[in-house]
């Protein structure tokens, strides 16, 4: 009976994922991917003239402007996470048929980051001590290593917004110094929490280190719902906020700072853990700046012209990586560096 399900099954968890990857409302005017009229059998209609997408796949993309470039790059790599759901998926129907089960989409877990550098998510947890906030803190630090991102706690955002003065970490500037160090992408900010005898609440909000994009601030009711226990609601929390960030570092690449040097070696605020390996190449580039939507809002980012070269040589412990320069001009802490190749 399984077996004779699965090519139905297929398309409508296609259709589904990929009409489930964003986590804002759907727009109008945004293209419905074909993937999800062939899963439902609807019939797409026929437009004229040249496109972003048929450019990028054509290879004409000398029309393409900065702010089409930067949604390519959006799509690629949001295009990246929806293949590695997809083939997490087929894992589990293939499973699913040996096993007997009837397969269920939201049995789905988190797909680790492999074959690409990944973000590193942070918590600033600024609630009360009712236990509430540190219970989303420690489900945030486990979900974050399940889908392999690197983590920095909040002692050690709150140490550095120490050393650098900034007591609002929305403030200028600020995102950029947790960017340099400890080289958080993510940061999950706690803004308050409270417990009674029937939920816990949690207000949150999340805030891009590169872009500068601070989100609204949001309200998590953490209930026993349907049966739950009230450890699988906070679980769910930190599983919503995870995905929430990614969804939030699509409008740039991931980069990384060199928070240090000596004796001609740089320290980078990467690792690892983060995907780097010894011998991959990295280009410093110029402070970058981002491209805003008509109505003000932040749809991209891009760096600033390339500077100079630099290669990984070694790590100190897992979130640290050791280079050396090979070429043009030495980074300064604001210079974001960007992968550039890997030495085969």
């Amino acid at each position: 009976m399984v077996h004779r399900l699965r090519p139905t099954l297929a398309a409508v968890l296609t259709a589904a994922l990929l009409l489930g990857c964003s986590n804002t409302p759907t727009d109008p005017d945004e293209e419905i991917p074909p993937e999800v009229d062939e899963a439902l059998g609807r019939e797409r209609p026929d437009y004229e003239g040249q496109g972003v997408l048929e450019r990028m796949f054509s290879g004409d993309d000398d029309e393409a402007s900065e702010e089409e470039q930067a949604a390519q790059e959006a799509a690629g790599r949001q295009l990246q996470r929806v293949e590695q759901r997809l083939a997490r998926l087929e894992q589990q129907v293939a499973a699913m048929e040996r096993s007997g089960q009837q397969p269920a989409a939201e049995q789905a877990g988190p797909v680790a980051f492999s074959g690409q550098h990944a973000p590193e998510l942070g918590v600033l947890d600024r609630g009360t001590s009712d236990g509430a906030s540190a219970r989303l803190v420690r489900a945030l630090a486990n979900k974050a290593a399940a889908y392999g991102l690197p983590f920095s706690g909040s002692a050690a955002v709150e140490e550095r917004l120490a050393e650098t003065g900034c007591n609002d970490v929305t403030a200028a500037g600020c995102p950029e110094e947790l960017a340099t160090y400890p080289g958080v992408r993510v940061l999950v900010v706690v803004e308050s929490s409270r417990q009674s005898a029937e939920a816990a609440v949690v207000s949150y909000r999340l805030l891009d280190t590169v872009t500068g994009t601070v989100g609204p601030v949001r309200t998590l009711r953490l209930t026993a719902a349907g049966g739950d226990a009230p450890g699988a609601a906070i679980d769910a929390a930190a599983e919503e906020i995870v995905t929430s960030g990614l969804d939030l570092v699509d409008r740039a690449p991931w980069q990384t700072r060199a928070f240090n040097q000596r004796d001609g070696e740089w320290y980078l605020s990467a690792g690892r853990d983060a995907g780097l390996e010894v011998g991959d190449r990295l280009s410093v580039h110029a402070p970058g700046r981002t491209i805003a939507t008509p109505g003000g809002n932040v749809a991209g980012w891009v760096p600033g012209e390339q500077r100079g070269v630099l290669e990984v040589t070694g790590f100190a412990g897992e979130g640290i990586a050791i280079a050396r320069q090979v070429e043009g001009n030495a980074p300064t802490p604001q210079s974001p560096i960007l992968p550039l190749r890997r030495q085969s």
